[in-house]
């Protein structure tokens, strides 16, 4: 995992304030591709889907809420997994 970052990312429909978070180990296109899928209409997360599709892609926003070093994970699939449990029970993302 050298040079990887782990971060929390959240995209907020600004209309609403309606959060979806994810952990992922590499940002690198991260945006591009939700966006893509999401403007494809084949996001997996229905209900984030239904508000992209309801509200527009101009109606949301993309922000990193957490960033940390992964250079000493050692299981990077349990790390994120924690990481996305700890801020789900902390901010509770309607998505």
């Amino acid at each position: 995992a050298a040079g990887y970052r782990i971060r929390l990312i959240q995209i907020e429909n600004t209309r609403t304030h309606q959060r979806f978070i994810a952990a992922v180990p590499n940002i690198k296109n991260r945006w591009v591709y939700y966006q893509l899928n999401l403007n494809r209409g084949a996001y997996h997360d229905q209900p984030l889907q239904r508000a992209w599709d309801a509200d527009g892609a101009e109606a949301f926003a993309y922000s990193v809420l957490f960033k940390k070093d992964a250079a000493k994970v050692v299981n990077m699939r349990a790390t994120l997994k924690d990481l996305l449990a700890e801020w789900t029970d902390r901010i509770h993302p309607e998505y």
